[in-house]
């Protein structure tokens, strides 16, 4: 995840879930800024397991598109969102997102449904109710499914030219 760590942004949610996920084999990243009660309550998760969750405080640009580039499933649990541009780079990256359907998040991730698979056009997975159990209970097995035709979307140019990065790598489960 790499937001700005308010709640607008699903941190919230993201911090109870995490608790969650956690316990099971699952690794999470937070990289961002924001309102101190939520650094201190990632503090504590990274505190509690340090092998299973990153976390850095700030942003870092470069960094964001290497966590983004090299991620499994790209979280964007938001409150609410009118636009958003990290799932565009998430599909730019061949990283599922994992979205709230919301605003611009709802208009531009097609869901990993049976019928979306099937006609190819799945892009990611979205939960609706705006809770840490909706986000628990989304369906991420699909990501083996979810095609390469994420990929059409162009890079934006700070895609392009971020050091160190290799845009569109493929991985085996897509």
């Amino acid at each position: 995840m790499i937001a700005r760590l308010v709640e607008q942004k699903g941190v919230d949610i993201t911090w109870k879930a995490a608790q969650e996920f956690l316990k099971g084999d699952v690794q999470l990243v937070v990289l961002g800024e924001g309102d101190h009660d939520y650094h201190l309550k990632l503090s504590r998760l990274r505190e509690l397991y340090p092998l299973k969750f990153g976390l850095k405080i700030g942003f870092d640009e470069v960094l964001s598109h290497r966590i983004e580039a090299g991620a499994d499933l790209y979280l964007m649990p938001s409150l609410f969102e009118p636009s958003g541009l990290n799932q565009l780079y998430s599909l730019r990256y061949g990283t599922p997102p994992i979205v709230r359907a919301t605003g611009g998040l709802s208009d531009t991730i097609v869901e990993a449904s049976d019928a979306n698979l099937e006609a190819g056009t799945a892009s990611g997975f979205r939960f609706q109710a705006y809770t840490p159990q909706a986000l628990q209970s989304t369906d991420y097995a699909r990501t083996r499914h979810v095609p390469l035709a994420t990929r059409t979307l162009p890079a934006p140019d700070a895609l392009l030219h971020a050091p160190g990065l290799v845009v569109g790598a493929q991985r085996p489960y897509l």
